[in-house]
């Protein structure tokens, strides 16, 4: 119960906020834009053409689902904006909550280490949950009240980009407690973000020779698996969408469960890891 209520309280906290609120305003910003922006022409009582910020899409010339369009076109567009916010939202609870003073009220209560490292984690992911399903579920009620598309896979989406962002911020927890550190936090997120999944997923095609050498590709292949896997996670959240698009689009062999599941066992790893250094800790 102590642990509830510290997540809650922690959630809560983050949920108020400025880098929140801004994450809050984007995804609304969004949702008025698909809102006045969106409309479907109709021949004959039947959906004829799909028309986006001005751009017309025939809906009879091969689309299975056109709400999977749209969804593409602003969730898959925004989503990783929006994680970036999110992240900086959350980044500063795990160092706030370690300075000399905080910490010494949180020792003081009745709850192990585990217990409370663990509820100030979900409290951020909690935090961002919340956050994502206001977007989330927002975009679903406009398109589907504009378009008459009522699509449930957007709730798949939100649920794997609730687990994507757990992911990540299980390793910026251990950041968070090795270097108590907001700025150092952000720094080593954002450079796996943007660069070094790249470089880990397509090490292969960058014109470098001594990232083709066998020693590069254990390296390459050691970190694949160690830490989360966000452009294949990513990749796979959109395909849900892009194989309701198209028949036969870039999405043929159905949904690949497997960057989920090793990104799940890299953010235990690393919760792990934060969390054997927090008991070892002495403030």
């Amino acid at each position: 119960m102590k642990l509830l209520t510290i997540a809650w309280k922690t959630g809560f906290e983050s949920v108020k906020r400025v880098t929140m609120l801004i994450f809050l305003g984007i995804g609304t910003i969004i949702m008025l834009a698909v809102l006045f922006g969106l409309r479907v022409d109709y021949v004959d009582g039947h959906p004829d053409t799909l028309i986006l910020f001005g751009n017309a899409i025939p809906i009879n010339e091969g689309f299975i689902d056109p709400s999977a369009y749209i969804y593409l076109f602003t969730i898959g567009g925004s989503l990783m904006g929006m994680m970036l916010f999110g992240m900086i939202a959350t980044a500063g609870i795990i160092p706030s909550f370690l300075k000399r003073g905080t910490i010494d009220i949180y020792l003081s209560k009745p709850i192990s280490r585990l217990h409370l490292l663990f509820s100030k984690y979900l409290g951020g992911v909690s935090a961002i949950a919340a956050a994502l399903l206001y977007f989330f579920l927002g975009m679903f009620l406009i398109v589907a009240i504009k378009t008459g598309y009522w699509n449930p896979s957007v709730f798949y989406v939100w649920g794997l980009g609730v687990i994507l962002f757990a992911c990540v911020y299980a390793m910026a927890s251990f950041l968070a407690v090795i270097s108590r550190s907001i700025g150092v936090v952000l720094i080593f997120v954002y450079l796996h973000l943007f660069i070094l999944s790249d470089i880990i997923d397509s090490y292969q095609d960058f014109p470098i020779g001594f990232l083709q050498t066998k020693s590069a590709e254990i390296v390459f292949t050691v970190l694949h698996y160690l830490l989360p896997q966000i452009q294949p996670m990513l990749a796979q959240m959109m395909g849900i969408f892009e194989r309701q698009t198209i028949p036969g689009a870039m999405f043929e062999n159905g949904f690949d469960f497997m960057p989920f599941v090793y990104s799940l066992l890299s953010g235990i790893f690393f919760f792990l890891l934060a969390y054997l250094k927090f008991r070892q800790s002495d403030y």
